[in-house]
């Protein structure tokens, strides 16, 4: 029970809650999500540079990558503003296992 609880807070770590439908996440538990302040602003702050909600670019990306009809244009734009957050909230030094979700 102990050894769960530990991985329990180890995953709690890896990952921010959601702010507009998007969370930070890293896919080596050891490593570190920032902090939920900089995850905050970093997702509030790309928002404000595209028209359409960061949600519905992911779901772009997400249907092109699951073979899906899809908004070429919008499926580009989610990976320019997955980079954008994890730059912001990690100050320029995002670990290579950190990445955004968004649903």
């Amino acid at each position: 029970m102990k050894d769960s609880l530990a991985v329990e807070e180890m995953f709690e770590r890896g990952s921010t809650n959601k702010y507009l439908g998007v969370q930070i996440r890293t896919y080596i538990i050891e490593e570190f999500a920032p902090s939920e302040d900089d995850a905050k602003k970093a997702i509030c702050e790309v928002q404000k540079m595209y028209d359409s909600p960061l949600v519905e670019l992911h779901m772009e990306y997400h249907n092109k990558d699951q073979g899906f009809d899809y908004d070429e244009a919008n499926a580009r734009k989610w990976i320019e503003a997955q980079d954008k957050i994890l730059k912001i909230a990690y100050k320029g030094n995002p670990p290579e296992s950190a990445f955004t979700s968004a649903y």
